[in-house]
């Protein structure tokens, strides 16, 4: 379930009375508060919103404002399809719209610690105007996508919605020291130690220089006491791990374990075959590899900001002022009016790899 609500503000003289009129997928022209209705779940009101004009006709708000900035109403909405068959894949209808995506491959390169994050990001907004929207065109097949990037003076509005704020939050395992090399093909990175994250920032004002994907390459670096253990486990042999036996048992006893020990003369004549150097050599890139395997991010999420639209499809019909039943107004009075849609996500949108 996601939260939403409707802040007002009234800058007005007098008792205005007024009428707020909401409408939501799902009704039809004759009967709209049914969209209403099935659409936003668990309303609360602002005390100056009359809750019977509500219930008769839900959708409906009447109320006399105070002066300045309130929250009118708060609700919840559920963005998941509401019917799906499980034996059918949703259709285009039915499929929530995310404006941004993201995906995470890791343990890459030869030791198997660098790890690559993609981004994705979406603008064709259901409901919104496409024929003003910029695009661009691609080296690729010569197609054109979607822009970031919405100018002219209804940027941000309903019909030229605006993708902003996006920011990648990868979280780290605690074992981790660093994170290097980032290398973002856009926006910039950073590791956040005392959050133990990644922190990638993605402009979307500059759309002509973005095709709606972007990548971001990093490398994990563990703990010193791992790579040590990694390095040194090769150079332990017999000498050693006798020597460690020299504060127990006297400088005889230790020569004669070591003569047991060593092989013959025919055994240390002998050579191992390609075969065997082979898997020898093998075994420390093997252990390097599943050291970092731990090491790497198990999930991937991304905050975003939507100005102009709305996932829950919620939109404003009309405002009306009552001037008959309103007091103070004076007369030839006409109040500007104006509505703006605003959609904040932090971290909903996560990737469990």
């Amino acid at each position: 379930m996601s939260s939403g609500s409707i802040a007002f503000t009234a800058k007005i003289s007098g008792v205005p009375e007024l009428l707020l009129n909401l409408s939501a997928p799902g009704g039809s022209s004759s009967n709209k508060s049914s969209g209403i209705a099935s659409t936003m779940r668990l309303p609360v009101f602002h005390p100056c919103v009359r809750l019977s004009r509500w219930k008769e006709n839900p959708g409906e708000l009447s109320f006399v404002p105070p002066d300045g900035r309130f929250v009118l109403a708060g609700y919840e909405v559920d963005l998941l399809p509401r019917s799906t068959d499980p034996d059918k894949p949703p259709n285009q209808t039915e499929k929530l719209f995310l404006p941004a995506t993201v995906d995470m491959r890791t343990s890459l390169g030869p030791s198997g610690s660098e790890f690559e994050a993609r981004l994705t990001l979406n603008t064709s907004f259901p409901g919104a105007g496409s024929s003003n929207r910029p695009s661009v065109r691609t080296g690729l097949s010569n197609t054109s996508v979607p822009s970031f990037s919405f100018g002219g003076p209804t940027s941000g509005s309903s019909v030229a919605p605006v993708l902003e704020a996006v920011v990648v939050h990868i979280p780290v395992p605690t074992g981790v020291r660093n994170v290097t090399d980032l290398r973002p093909s856009r926006g910039d990175a950073t590791f956040i130690s005392w959050d133990r994250s990644i922190e990638w920032r993605v402009p979307t004002k500059d759309g002509a220089t973005i095709d709606g994907t972007a990548t971001l390459y990093g490398s994990i670096v563990g703990p010193l006491e791992n790579s040590i253990n990694i390095d040194s486990e090769n150079e332990t042999g017999p000498q050693s791990r006798s020597n460690l036996l020299l504060g127990y048992y006297d400088q005889s006893s230790v020569a004669t374990l070591e003569s047991y020990q060593e092989p013959s003369t025919s055994q240390a004549q002998a050579e191992p075959d390609g075969s065997e150097q082979d898997a020898a050599s093998l075994k420390p890139i093997a252990r390097k590899r599943n050291a970092f395997k731990n090491l790497m991010p198990k999930s991937i999420a991304v905050s975003f900001n939507i100005r102009g639209w709305l996932p829950s499809g919620i939109k404003v019909d009309g405002l009306v002022v009552d001037v008959k039943r309103s007091m103070g107004l004076g007369d030839g009075v006409k109040p500007y009016k104006g509505v703006k849609y605003l959609t904040v996500s932090k971290k909903s949108v996560e990737r469990r790899i």
